[in-house]
């Protein structure tokens, strides 16, 4: 590796210059030890940048870099021959896992993003123990297993029909339909605020908020493809029961609350999933669906801090 850049100002001084800019979030990731560019390099034919991350020197490609700064996962202050390049600390968990796996990492960022998932919504699923890339991964082999399953109407997958009513579900957003879905109980989108959150099991770790301890859950479902599969039988199984098709009623919201063995289906460790449908016209769009109860449903209660049941 041949240095060919000025070294940057050292932490005081970014102090200040961040100071003169007034950027009050940038001076406190200073303060704090985070992030700014040391200096640039060429490692073969690449461009990289260095950044110092606490004590330690992190490279990231320029390819990489012009993503992160995109999206803005980094910020940048140019004064002339200087320039000092931070990363926007509320994506710090963003940061390292492209610092560390790179490129796929980073693709994986950007495709999720155009997707219609927010950085924040990432962020937070990395922060509980997910890679960028398998949350994209995750996403993609739901979504495609619902192609195969389910036949397209609109910008959604019909998952049954009642009455006048179409029952379907969009990819949607962390806020709605399968991306909720995957983001809430698979990788534990704000399991911190949301009271209860209760996780699908495939078999993947959740970084308690409060302690930071790993949290192991037990694999009853190979991958997110598996799951869809099953939610689509649920779902299509209990439209033609009639005490849960009669809840389409024209109501703005249904929940379904869905005993499996009552549908004859069995599902090791679980016995119960919900489902929350919203009105749109003459539709039923999934909002969200999780597991309420069986033996390898884990809980975590935000409120207290801690897995129960």
């Amino acid at each position: 590796m041949i240095s060919v850049g000025f070294a940057l100002w050292d932490a005081y001084n970014a102090y200040n210059v961040c100071s003169d800019y007034g950027g009050d979030s940038i001076k406190c990731t200073v303060a704090a030890g985070s992030v700014f560019v040391f200096s640039l390099a060429i490692e073969g034919d690449e461009i990289v940048s260095i950044f110092r991350h606490g004590d330690e020197l992190v490279e990231v490609p320029g390819r990489v870099y012009s993503i992160l700064k995109r999206l803005d996962i980094v910020e940048e202050i140019d004064q002339g021959l200087q320039k000092a390049r931070f990363v926007n600390e509320r994506f710090a968990h963003i940061f390292d896992d492209i610092a560390k796996h790179g490129d796929d990492a980073a693709k994986a960022l950007d495709d999720l993003v155009r997707a219609g998932v927010s950085t924040e919504a990432v962020e937070e699923a990395v922060k509980h123990g997910a890679t960028v890339k398998a949350v994209k991964e995750g996403v993609e082999r739901s979504e495609k297993a619902l192609g195969r399953i389910s036949r397209k109407v609109g910008d959604g997958y019909l998952l049954g029909q009642v009455g006048d009513y179409k029952v379907v579900i969009k990819k949607g957003d962390e806020d709605e339909g399968l991306i909720n879905m995957l983001l809430r109980h698979v990788w534990g989108h704000e399991m911190e605020e949301a009271g209860i959150t209760t996780f699908w099991p495939l078999g993947q770790r959740i970084v308690e908020p409060k302690t930071g301890r790993v949290v192991q859950l037990p694999k009853v479902f190979r991958d997110e493809k598996e799951l869809r599969e099953f939610l689509d039988d649920v779902v299509k199984r209990a439209l033609k029961d009639p005490d849960y098709a009669g809840k389409f009623n024209g109501n703005s919201k249904v929940i379904l609350t869905i005993n499996l063995k009552k549908l004859g289906i069995r599902k090791e460790g679980i016995d119960v999933v919900e489902f929350v449908f919203l009105r749109e016209g003459n539709s039923y769009c999934l909002k969200t669906v999780y597991p309420k109860a069986g033996s390898a449903v884990a809980k975590y209660v935000s409120t207290i801090g801690r897995w129960v049941g």
